[in-house]
């Protein structure tokens, strides 16, 4: 109500803070009680108040409760191995930040989250499966090493290029021997 009614508050920034401060608390891990009985992870509501800080404060400054709201979300996307929620996170870091070093780190983790959300299945079961995050990882890589080649010869991201392209190879295969059998 305050937020609604007293936007230009002295008050809205520390609690705008405080709302942080609790969303944090329930993305790492504190239970809420339903019920007065339950006890129950507090997950979904730390995401609901993240998002709506981030909507609240907006993305655009670098300091800003906003950024570090999405940036909190969409780390925790990535700990719970939630790659594809965790890659629509970056690309919306991403559409406000393409430079600098906000838009570096969004490109990168929106390339290996494309690449682990393909990765997280059995090895031998991954070329039944859509190749566009392979595809959407290649071109996320090629792009961060053309903008940023020295950091992305530290991370070794030709090394994860050259690994996208032999599961392509692996891939086309597996389809040409589906087709030979049939």
């Amino acid at each position: 109500k305050m937020f609604k009614n007293y936007a230009a508050s002295e008050f809205s920034a520390p609690a705008l803070r405080r709302e942080f401060d609790m969303a944090q608390a329930y993305l790492q891990g504190r239970k809420k009680t339903v019920l007065g009985i339950f006890r129950i992870s507090g997950y979904e509501e730390g995401i609901e108040i993240m998002e709506r800080i981030s909507d609240r404060a907006g993305i655009d400054e670098p300091n800003g409760i906003g950024l570090h709201a999405a940036l909190a979300v969409a780390e925790h996307y990535e700990a719970q191995e939630k790659y594809l929620e965790a890659y629509l996170k970056w690309a919306e870091i991403a559409s406000y930040w393409e430079t600098g070093p906000i838009g570096k780190r969004a490109l990168y983790r929106m390339a290996e989250d494309n690449l682990a959300a393909y990765d997280r299945h059995a090895e031998e079961r991954r070329p039944c499966f859509d190749a566009s995050k392979l595809t959407s990882a290649r071109t996320y890589y090629q792009k961060y090493l053309a903008l940023y080649p020295e950091d992305a010869k530290a991370n070794d991201v030709p090394v994860k290029i050259q690994h996208i392209d032999e599961e392509m190879a692996l891939k086309q295969l597996f389809i040409g021997q589906f087709y030979r059998r049939t």
